[in-house]
């Protein structure tokens, strides 16, 4: 009887390495069915010449490349909400009018990570935060938003 456990003890932990060698060895790339080894500058055979092996490929603009992207800030206000009700806060649909004219990518109400006194009727450090392009950046501090930092 204990010699079974010990049996299939052993086979499930073959089994197991066997899985996990299986699994590295695709990770690492070589899993062609084919026979062909991969390489960065693509496959390589036998009649393949070793300078061609080693030769980049030819590099043509635009293929597989992303169209440039645009900088990005974040600018914040505080929405003015005090701790134990005291004052609500400026929701950031309401607040966003006043970055009229700016495009807002995202808008959302977060928490500045600071310390704040816990004593009814003081702020509670949430603030309103919009993602706006760098360009836009002088003239929403000139709105009063300042540069999210946090």
């Amino acid at each position: 009887m204990f010699g079974f456990s010990l049996f299939f003890t052993l086979l499930r932990v073959l089994g197991a390495g066997l899985v996990f060698a299986g699994l590295v060895g695709c990770v690492a790339g070589n899993c062609r069915r084919d026979g062909t080894m991969v390489t960065p500058q693509g496959p390589v055979t036998a009649s393949t010449p070793p300078e061609a092996a080693a030769a980049k490929p030819e590099e043509k603009v635009g293929q597989g490349s992303f169209p440039p992207v645009e900088k990005r800030v974040f600018v914040y206000k505080y929405d003015g909400s005090k701790q134990c009700g005291a004052a609500a806060g400026v929701p950031p649909e309401t607040m966003a009018k006043e970055l009229q004219g700016i495009k807002i990518f995202s808008k959302e109400n977060k928490m500045d990570g600071l310390m704040h006194i816990q004593v009814c009727g003081a702020a509670t450090g949430r603030a309103n935060v919009f993602e706006i392009k760098s360009e836009d950046l002088a003239k929403a501090q000139a709105k009063g938003f300042q540069e999210w930092k946090f």
